[in-house]
């Protein structure tokens, strides 16, 4: 909660002033674990319906200074630390499933997304 919460929130504040002076845009990081209810993951999804607040906070408040404020939210990364520590296998292989390339997303697709 502290890196995704805390974490996006610090780095917000401290942007914030070069964003409206250059109207600017973020991109926050946020998941769609938090849409539903998922086993062990109560923390992740506190973290990152918290982001999606963020953001829209963000997008409500500062948009009329020009600043744009947008949200990426994917499922499960193969190889993160969150599929990987945290989300057990047999979650992981049942959640299969419901994807329909049947596969977790990579980091690399995620990049993709930001325009780096």
């Amino acid at each position: 909660m502290e890196i995704d919460t805390l974490g996006s929130y610090n780095t917000l504040k401290a942007t914030i002033p070069h964003l409206k002076k250059s109207k600017g845009s973020i991109l926050f990081v946020s998941a769609t674990i938090h849409y539903r209810g998922t086993i062990l993951q109560a923390h992740v999804s506190a973290a990152k319906a918290a982001i999606d607040a963020l953001n829209q906070v963000v997008a409500v408040e500062y948009g009329p200074f020009g600043v744009r404020s947008n949200v990426i939210s994917p499922g499960g990364i193969s190889g993160t630390e969150g599929v990987e520590r945290l989300m057990p296998k047999e979650l992981r292989e049942k959640s299969m499933s419901g994807i329909p390339l049947g596969r977790l997303g990579t980091v690399e697709e995620i990049a993709d997304c930001t325009g780096t």
